[in-house]
């Protein structure tokens, strides 16, 4: 006998129910419960991501923006539960509004997404030389004296 932690949380059923009538028709109702049903959801991943800063709320706005275009595009024959779905579908809108809106200058996305690809790769050096990649000493592109 399973026990659900919360009394009013809708089945999965119901949850299917609410996409279905939502994608079909925009039902505002629907729309309304799949909302409120993932509030918690979405707040907690906006709040991971704010990390108690001033802008917490644009975050979780955000978040719930990612939440509706989960909504209007899951497609429950790929398999998934909706969260498998929708969680990473939030967090990438979240990480697009914190790399589109706080950097002070516009820098182009690949730039962005140079800095952890370049901290991976200096690790993994630093793993095979058994040194930092970034202490040459004196040598340079003519090559060490």
């Amino acid at each position: 006998m399973s026990k659900r932690s919360h009394p009013n949380q809708p089945t999965k059923e119901q949850v299917l129910e609410w996409i279905e009538a939502y994608q079909k028709t925009e039902d505002e109702e629907a729309q309304t419960n799949l909302v409120l049903n993932y509030k918690r959801l979405v707040e907690s991943i906006a709040r991971k991501y704010s990390n108690g800063k001033s802008y917490h709320e644009d975050i979780a706005q955000v978040g719930m923006l990612g939440l509706l275009g989960a909504i209007r595009r899951y497609d429950p024959s790929f398999g998934r539960s909706f969260e498998a779905f929708a969680v990473p579908t939030i967090i990438g809108e979240i990480k697009r509004f914190l790399r589109d809106k706080t950097w002070a200058i516009h820098v182009p996305r690949r730039i962005k997404e140079l800095g952890p690809r370049i901290k991976s790769t200096v690790e993994v050096l630093t793993r095979e030389l058994q040194r930092s990649p970034a202490s040459l000493g004196n040598c340079g592109i003519l090559g060490c004296r």
